[in-house]
């Protein structure tokens, strides 16, 4: 499965492989990824994220947020009339927030925290690669030895390699739709602050408006997509990583571990490796924390609008757009519950683990040394993986959390469906 993943994550660099680097890339000789600090690679990335994303979309859309709300708030009721407040215009700018702000404040964390982000997943890549050795030694196999790929896997990475192609293929359509409806955001701009006659001037100013804008808007589209495709590898093969590792770990120790000595060598070992993990966690995990809360939100209110869209919004959305909204609440709740499941696995594998070797250590190097060891052991934490503003205030991360979650994103669903209908 590592295998799938790498060839995953190959073909989505290769795709965005000609884009403007991020502050964090892939890199497919090494299959690890690096992080980026050069200006000059960065002047592509600062300018989508700033011009492109920013001020023709984000700021425009957060302007037209501001004036709904004051129209509200002016009216006593909401402005129904309004041609900038219909509701397909209350959705383009919650996708706009969503999407662009998002991916905004991401990846400028991301250039923030590049090195330390780099150095604890490599090591989870690392880890990996050092287990798979020690088990193709076992097996008397060459080192670098891979089992190859099932017909289902191989099916599997095809299809899933087809994810930024698509996103690259629906931004013009996306772009297209909002110029033509007049949802992009600098229509918002120059016809409610300006106010341009476009009957007075000629059609050729008229078109190079709309051109510029379809542009802007489908460069903005993909440069979000590639971020948030980006966010979303480096957070779910990690997940899947992690709780790997820890079941190698303990596959390694029932294939490896014997008497005396030499078990005592390969506990350190695993400690060595476990401590990896631990300590790499240890050091980002509340900014991690932070993230994972920011995205678990705004992918919670995504797949709130989205379910609203597809219950409520049918008549105003065009056929070949429609089917998109219930396709991302599929793959978002498929994707947001897969790595939730990863990541409560790896509390639950870990404590299992250190418990598993503390009971072990008296059996294999007798009453003294095992209890020596037992209390090392004793002091080892399992991996806990949480969310929330730092250590202090945190929710880890567990079966009952995802529940939780699932049952947050179900009751603002129907009570947003209720006050609609209301």
């Amino acid at each position: 499965m590592a295998q799938v993943i790498y060839q995953i994550v190959d073909s989505y660099y290769k795709t965005f492989e000609k884009f403007p680097k991020l502050p964090i890339i892939w890199s497919r000789q090494t299959h690890r990824i690096v992080a980026i600090r050069n200006f000059k690679e960065l002047l592509g990335w600062g300018i989508g994220c700033i011009f492109t994303m920013g001020l023709c979309v984000l700021i425009p859309k957060f302007a037209q947020f501001i004036y709904i709300v004051r129209k509200y708030l002016q009216l006593g009721h909401y402005p129904d009339g309004d041609r900038f407040a219909t509701p397909i215009q209350v959705l383009s700018v919650a996708v706009a927030l969503l999407a662009c702000g998002g991916a905004i404040s991401i990846s400028f964390f991301a250039l923030l925290f590049n090195r330390e982000i780099v150095h604890t997943v490599n090591s989870l890549f690392d880890m990996e690669q050092v287990l798979v050795t020690r088990r193709n030694l076992v097996h008397h196999r060459a080192k670098d030895y891979r089992d190859k790929f099932t017909p289902k896997e191989a099916l599997f990475a095809k299809v899933l390699g087809y994810v930024p192609l698509f996103a690259l293929y629906l931004a013009p359509a996306i772009a297209i739709f909002a110029v033509v409806n007049g949802l992009d955001p600098l229509t918002f701009v120059v016809e409610r602050y300006f106010r341009p006659d476009w009957r007075r001037y000629q059609l050729v100013r008229f078109l190079g408006f709309k051109t510029f804008s379809l542009i802007m808007l489908t460069a903005a589209v993909i440069s979000a997509s590639k971020i948030l495709l980006a966010v979303a590898c480096i957070f779910i093969f990690p997940a899947w990583f992690l709780q790997h590792n820890i079941r190698m770990l303990g596959k390694d120790y029932d294939a490896i571990g014997n008497e005396g000595v030499v078990w005592i060598r390969n506990v350190r070992i695993y400690i060595i490796m476990y401590n990896t993990i631990v300590i790499g966690f240890a050091r980002l995990g509340p900014y991690l924390a932070v993230i994972a809360l920011g995205m678990l939100v705004g992918c919670g209110l995504a797949i709130t609008i989205c379910n609203v869209v597809t219950v409520r919004m049918r008549t105003h959305l065009p056929i070949s757009l429609y089917p998109i909204f219930p396709f991302i609440v599929v793959l978002l709740t498929t994707v947001l519950n897969t790595v939730l499941r990863f990541a409560a696995e790896c509390t639950e594998l870990s404590a299992v683990l250190i418990r598993f070797w503390m009971r072990d250590a008296e059996q294999r190097v007798g009453a003294v040394a095992g209890k020596i060891h037992r209390e090392r052991l004793k002091a080892m934490k399992p991996i806990e993986i949480y969310v929330g503003l730092g250590r202090e205030t945190r929710m880890n991360i567990n079966k009952e959390f995802v529940c939780l979650y699932n049952q947050a994103i179900i009751d603002y669903t129907v009570k947003a469906l209720l006050e609609l209908t209301l």
